[in-house]
């Protein structure tokens, strides 16, 4: 018996080992003495403090369990904007050290998933710093002396970029079976057509499941179901009045452009003049328009409508960035359209200036 039990405590403390998950985080930064230091994980989708503790002599200590590994922390310092994101992986300590002045150049290791993550932003960075240099040295204006100069400054920034999107391409895939290949293609979506995003997620296989990895998955699959080709997909949000409509209700006209935007989106309301004068070149022969707002303050999506005088339908979930039409549809930048036949068949998507201008006119001229 006395055997038996020892194998069975044996066995306990190796299952208890195994599925000890604490994580500790040691905190030392200056000109922060006194303060609160809080300890942040997504749990259930929503960022909730989990651990807090006060600075003294320069120091705090911050655990919690991980739910995932590696996870992604954050620890935010009382009074101080911003907050200090990191990977955490089992039975390690994190190390944060730094000045809470300068909460940007507060440096994180501890962590093999962290670290990984840190030598590829050193990296990376030097390619948005020679691209800041270069924003430097483009005139003012264009006039005939400088435009020499620009077209050539051009052509560099087009190079730098294109060495920074392949510098990334290849540690994605070099890095396929790491969960901050997946983190970072999840925080660069915008670089990749789906085609590309298709090829890199396929290439991250299911080997390591991540949070990350099973979002990415989800995206892909959603913008295929979006895709051009693909039949739309119906929703019902309420217009300025409160009045409910269907996308459904507005199918049927030959050309109907579905416009995500929003009255504090830049590049939304600098577009908004060309898509009135095709809507008002054009709404005679088949065309219309349905807009889809991501504001969250319903006075300033109205004011907005008046002001550059969209004059054609309009709804709103009013949940800024969670609108749920732009999660049906793959929606994580604005401007982004698409542009429906009279069948509801997707033809094209994102046409801007000339480039929609020449659709309709290809179909309704």
């Amino acid at each position: 018996m006395k055997k038996i039990i020892t194998l069975a405590a044996i066995v306990l403390i190796g299952l208890c080992s195994c599925t000890n998950k604490n994580v500790q985080v040691q905190v030392n930064l200056d000109n922060a003495e006194n303060k609160m230091v809080y300890l942040n994980q997504t749990i259930n989708e929503q960022n909730k403090v989990v651990d807090s503790a006060r600075i003294e002599n320069g120091k705090a200590i911050l655990k919690t369990q991980l739910a995932h590994e590696p996870e992604r922390l954050f620890v935010l310092i009382d009074g101080i904007r911003g907050n200090i994101p990191f990977f955490a992986e089992n039975n390690i300590t994190v190390t944060i050290t730094g000045d809470a002045k300068n909460i940007r150049e507060i440096i994180v290791s501890g962590s093999k998933a962290q670290d990984l993550l840190n030598d590829f932003d050193a990296s990376y960075q030097v390619f948005d710093k020679q691209i800041r240099e270069l924003y430097s040295l483009f005139p003012e204006e264009e006039t005939a002396e400088t435009k020499a100069l620009i077209d050539s400054l051009t052509a560099v920034h087009e190079e730098i970029s294109e060495q920074k999107e392949a510098f990334l391409t290849h540690f994605l895939k070099e890095n396929s079976q790491n969960v901050v290949a997946h983190f970072l293609l999840l925080r660069n979506l915008h670089g990749y057509d789906l085609e590309q995003l298709d090829e890199l997620v396929s290439g991250f296989g299911n080997n390591l499941p991540s949070l990350y990895l099973t979002m990415l998955q989800e995206y892909v699959e959603t913008l295929k179901r979006v895709d051009i080709g693909q039949p739309y997909i119906d929703f019902t949000m309420n217009d300025p009045e409160g009045n409910p409509i269907t996308l459904a209700s507005q199918v049927g006209a030959k050309l109907l452009l579905v416009d995500f935007w929003a009255s504090w989106c830049g590049p939304c309301r600098a577009e908004n003049p060309n898509v009135v004068a095709v809507y008002n070149d054009y709404k005679d022969k088949g065309f219309s328009v349905f807009g889809v707002s991501f504001d969250a303050e319903k006075e300033a999506w109205i004011g907005a409508i008046e002001k550059d005088q969209l004059t054609w339908n309009h709804v709103s979930d009013l949940q800024g960035w969670n609108n749920a039409a732009g999660k049906l549809y793959g929606i994580r930048s604005i401007p982004q359209s698409i542009l429906l036949d009279e069948n509801g068949i997707i033809i094209a998507k994102n046409l801007r200036g000339e480039d929609l201008r020449s659709k309709v006119a290809a179909v309704l001229d």
